[in-house]
C-alpha cells in the first residue's frame, strides 16, 4: 500500500463515517513524515503459512468438563494446579503442587478417547483466507 492509497482509505473510510472534512494530499504526507511514520510491506504473504495450522477438531472426543469435583463445595476448574494426561490410565491433576496426582473422574463425551495425532487431523481451510484491504494497514 502506498502513502497515496492509504490517504485514499483514509478519505473514504475515515472521514466519511465520523463525518469531517478530509485534510489536502500535501498537508497528509507532510504531517506523516513529520511524525516519522512509515509503511511496512512484507516481503512474503504470511498468511500461506498459517491456514495450514488450522486442523477441524470436531470429530474429536473430549471431555464434558475437567472439574474435579461434581457437587457443590467440591474443587472447581480454578482450584486446578497441574493436569497430566496417561494414554493408559486416564487424565490426572493435583490441587497443589505439594499433593499427589489424582485420577481426574471421567465425564466423557463418548465411552473411550483414542489419541489422534495432529498430524493427522483434516485442514480446516483448503486454501488461505482473503483478507480485506482494511487488515493490512
Amino acid at each position: 500500500m502506498s502513502k497515496y492509497q492509504l490517504f485514499q482509505l483514509c478519505k473514504t473510510k475515515f472521514c466519511r463515517n465520523r463525518d469531517e472534512n478530509p485534510l489536502s494530499i500535501a498537508t497528509f504526507l507532510k504531517e506523516f513524515d513529520n511524525k516519522r511514520l512509515s509503511l511496512y510491506r512484507s516481503k512474503k504473504d504470511l498468511c500461506d503459512i498459517c491456514h495450514n495450522f488450522f486442523k477441524k477438531c470436531d470429530k474429536i472426543k473430549h471431555f464434558n468438563s475437567i472439574r474435579p469435583g461434581k457437587s457443590s463445595g467440591s474443587p472447581v476448574v480454578n482450584d486446578l494446579k497441574a493436569l497430566k494426561y496417561s494414554s493408559n490410565n486416564g487424565v490426572f491433576y493435583k490441587l497443589r503442587h505439594v499433593h499427589d496426582w489424582q485420577l481426574l473422574p471421567m465425564r466423557l463425551n463418548v465411552s473411550k478417547v483414542v489419541p489422534i495425532n495432529f498430524k493427522n487431523l483434516p485442514q480446516l481451510h483448503k486454501n488461505s483466507l482473503k483478507i480485506k484491504t482494511e487488515k493490512n494497514i
